[in-house]
């Protein structure tokens, strides 16, 4: 249904917001409460129920270029979220495994394929929940499909390296159906997007590994990727090692992207120079979330993947 939330149902989660947990050193958000919230097209709605301007600890808020902590309600980052021998795992264990590249960056699927852009791919969008990848005597078929193929990995491929750590921010919804792995390369970017309200659930983790880029949070008007008026725009910073969190507010008011700005501006954070995004610039980013039922189905007559484009 449009309420899903984690393959459960609005009436199934239990309207109580719990404490704050902690695990380790780790402090960790509550998990959200839900309901339908009908400006958004009937999407599942995290809100706070005291209406809090913002509930992020200030040790737990991101930084902007200035070096200043950026308090967005549901905005939460952990600089040091995984060690450096973790670090190190991770990225192996991720190059251990085949890339595809259907958009202009390298990705990997772990669990669900599902990708959303604003036209119709079957590859990226199928109408199955599996993507399997047989041989077409369709031209159109063939060439949507000339690079690597659309097909997922196991989850538990990667899971020893992110389920302890990350399963807590997800709650009673249990560990999320999808982890898409991105390469940015050079001076690569992804526009400016909301996480589409009905393909993806309220809680969206992204880990960075390698190198540090700034990503932008704009707040606009009107709840659209194609609004160009703002109420409110920041720059974070995301490192390698961090973990970002982005529910509440941050997830259905913010949209997030990545210029493709040349100079990553590190003096303000006390660094000794500044970074270039030129050949040798290289950033992995790990998106963890739950992919719903009501996400975009495209059958293969629906295909739209010569069309122009924009990736989100």
């Amino acid at each position: 249904t449009a309420g899903e939330m984690c393959g459960k149902s609005i009436e199934e989660n239990d309207d109580k917001v719990p404490e704050t947990f902690t695990s380790g050193s780790i402090v960790y958000p509550p998990p959200p409460n839900i309901f339908v919230d009908d400006a958004i097209s009937l999407s599942p709605r995290v809100i706070h129920p005291s209406h809090r301007p913002c509930s992020t600890p200030t040790h737990l808020c991101p930084r902007n270029e200035s070096n200043e902590p950026v308090r967005i309600d549901g905005l939460w980052y952990y600089r040091n979220f995984f060690s450096e021998q973790e670090h190190t795992d991770l990225l192996a264990e991720i190059y251990s495994h085949p890339w595809q590249k259907v958009i202009a960056r390298r990705q990997q699927f772990y669990g669900e394929v599902y990708y959303h852009t604003t036209h119709k791919h079957k590859g990226l969008q199928p109408h199955a929940t599996t993507t399997t990848t047989t041989p077409s005597n369709n031209q159109k078929e063939e060439e949507c499909n000339k690079n690597d193929k659309n097909t997922s990995l196991e989850l538990k491929d990667i899971l020893p390296f992110l389920h302890s750590k990350c399963q807590p921010f997800f709650g009673e919804c249990g560990f999320p159906s999808q982890i898409l792995i991105n390469e940015y390369r050079e001076r690569l970017g992804i526009a400016s997007h909301f996480e589409n309200f009905e393909a993806f659930g309220p809680i969206i983790l992204t880990i960075s590994l390698v190198s540090p880029i700034f990503m932008t949070l704009k707040k606009p008007t009107e709840r659209t990727n194609a609004c160009a008026m703002y109420q409110d725009i920041q720059k974070i910073l995301l490192e390698p090692r961090s973990l970002l969190v982005m529910q509440d507010d941050a997830r259905y008011d913010y949209r997030h992207g990545i210029s493709k700005y040349r100079w990553i501006r590190l003096s303000a954070f006390d660094k000794n120079e500044d970074i270039c995004r030129d050949d040798d610039y290289q950033r992995v980013s790990v998106t963890l979330r739950h992919v719903l039922s009501t996400r975009r189905k495209v059958e293969v007559t629906q295909d739209e993947c010569n069309e122009p484009k924009t990736e989100y």
